[in-house]
């Protein structure tokens, strides 16, 4: 009977072990799950960027070209300067005080004549025939008008370069007389440099400067030829106007109106 209790007690000691075991396996499972489940729950913290400086003080580059714009606002197109056209009446007026400053600078002219009220530039190589017979013309008009000569090469070319750089080499008083002894009274141009006293036989740098500055500006004003007649308000005079001293007047006085009275 003692034996049959003890067998007893034995099988009641291992039955509460294994119950016992059962119990802290499942009590494990369930606290492991729930740890599991809180850990899915709660929220990571994300690691702090700094926003002051970069590690180690280390310089920061930037591609300003591979930026981002900074605003997603359409770009405005930079103002286009708009396109100055020059009108024929404001090319009349820029070259009628260019031919008066270049008059002015005592350069590049022969005045025939001075103090007068009103001024003729004549665009003349001695060389051209035409030119030659409306020299006394020229002459004429000197008593009524500032006569301007602006010698140019336009036919004699190198010769009239020999004859006329002596003449804008001497003093401006002097040159008027000199452009005449050019002349003979048959109005042909004298290049003989045996005669005595003529201007051929001297030549100067300035004088070839300033008939190649005449040459530009001749060019530059498109000019069909020589002679070439200029009021002192920038119109081209026509020939037409030189057939009287009322013709010329009525031409000068003229109130300009439209580009056409340039008579080009």
């Amino acid at each position: 009977q003692r034996c049959h209790k003890s067998r007893k007690n034995f099988l009641l000691s291992y039955l509460m072990l294994i119950l016992l075991i059962l119990i802290g396996v499942a009590t494990f499972t369930m606290a492991t799950s729930y740890i599991r489940q809180d850990e899915i729950n709660t929220p990571q913290r994300v690691p702090a960027i700094s926003l002051l400086k970069p590690a180690r003080n280390e310089p920061v580059s930037v591609d300003i070209a591979a930026a981002p714009p900074a605003s997603a606002a359409p770009q405005k197109p930079a103002p286009v300067a708009p396109s100055i056209q020059v009108t024929p009446d404001d090319s009349r007026v820029i070259r009628a005080a260019s031919l008066k400053k270049a008059t002015d600078s005592g350069r590049y002219t022969i005045n025939l004549s001075g103090g007068r009220a009103r001024t003729i530039y004549v665009f003349s190589d001695p060389l051209c025939p035409h030119c030659r017979e409306i020299e006394p013309t020229l002459e004429a008009l000197t008593r009524d008008y500032n006569v301007v000569i602006f010698p140019v090469t336009l036919v004699g070319k190198q010769s009239t370069t020999d004859a006329v750089t002596p003449v804008l080499c001497a003093a401006p008083q002097k040159r008027a007389q000199l452009w005449q002894s050019l002349f003979k009274a048959d109005g042909v141009l004298s290049l003989f440099p045996a005669e005595t006293n003529s201007p051929a036989q001297v030549s100067c740098t300035d004088g070839e400067h300033a008939l190649a500055i005449n040459d530009r500006a001749f060019d530059y004003y498109q000019l069909p030829g020589t002679p070439q007649l200029i009021a002192d308000d920038g119109r081209d005079i026509p020939f037409s106007a030189l057939t009287s001293d009322d013709a010329l007047a009525r031409f000068m006085n003229a109130p300009i109106k439209e580009p056409g009275n340039d008579h080009r």
